[in-house]
């Protein structure tokens, strides 16, 4: 709609005037559907991320969910780009404590060779069966 003489007038007074801005940029080739943009970073599934991860696809679709690793939602759910992937690993990965290496090697937490000393030791009963409690 072209302005009128006193329309533009004032645009010029307030300097509201002027070219208007470019519009935006479309990409050179639209994105149909069946087709690929490969300017866009390739994004990879849960079920390959699982793969990757020697995990369940249900899992890592819950920790998304929980926001406990980085994805993109998009229409067909979670997906996960390259850096995403490398910051999972890292959220992921256990690094062995220095100061304890060495006491790890020498003991192991889970299981002791001998009993405790010190106390008596307690000999332990089992109890009857609740089935057998309750018919007596």
């Amino acid at each position: 709609m072209p302005l009128t003489r006193e329309v533009a007038e004032v645009a010029d007074l307030t300097g509201r005037g002027g070219p208007p801005p470019p519009p935006a940029r479309l990409p050179e080739e639209p994105m149909n559907s069946g087709q690929k943009n490969y300017a866009l970073p390739p994004t990879y599934s849960p079920a390959q991320i699982a793969e990757a991860l020697d995990c369940s696809e249900r899992w890592v679709k819950e920790q998304a969910r929980r926001r406990r690793i980085p994805f993109i939602r998009s229409g067909s759910g979670y997906r996960f780009t390259k850096d995403h992937v490398e910051e999972i690993f890292h959220i992921l990965e256990e690094r062995p404590d220095r100061a304890n290496a060495s006491e790890a090697q020498a003991t192991s937490p889970r299981r002791r060779s001998h009993a405790p000393s010190g106390g008596p030791v307690v000999q332990l009963r089992a109890r009857r069966p609740r089935r057998a409690r309750s018919a007596a």
